[in-house]
């Protein structure tokens, strides 16, 4: 009898574990996970900073971006003027909004996808000198459909 029971026992977690395996894991890491440009003049632009967004999950990915406004009052936009900022994506060419926008499609798992970074200032700040402007860059991952 004990021998038919750790047989079903055997039966229901190799399912349950067939089962688990088979379960989508949809998962992205950026790297770097900050981007330090440090103060940056009125009206300029940085240099292009690099990064990358891998696939750690187990199926193809697609990716969006998106971002903040500046923790200060600034806003981020599509072109640079009073009080607002740009940052611009290179390839897809585009400026990330805080709508989310698509960066890359088709990721496969374990791939890694590279893309840079610029930031243009403001054409005057009404806010005051020294006052940070702080902001989040989130890059979503989605299961490709």
């Amino acid at each position: 009898m004990k021998v038919i029971t750790i047989k079903k026992y055997y039966i229901i977690l190799f399912f349950f574990l067939f089962a688990f395996s088979a379960i989508a894991q949809i998962s992205v890491e950026v790297s770097p996970d900050t981007w330090s440009m440090g103060s940056v003049a009125i009206n300029t632009t940085s240099d292009w900073s690099v990064f990358t967004a891998t696939n750690t999950g187990s199926v193809i990915l697609n990716f969006t971006i998106k971002g903040t406004d500046g923790t200060g009052g600034w806003s981020i936009q599509t072109i640079v003027d009073t009080d607002t900022f740009v940052i611009e994506v290179d390839d897809p060419s585009f400026n990330i909004t805080t709508e989310e926008q698509p960066l890359a499609s088709g990721i496969n798992p374990a791939a890694v996808y590279g893309f840079c970074l610029k930031y243009k200032s403001p054409t005057l700040d009404t806010k005051g000198a020294g006052i940070g402007q702080g902001l989040d860059i989130t890059i979503t991952a989605s299961e490709t459909e």
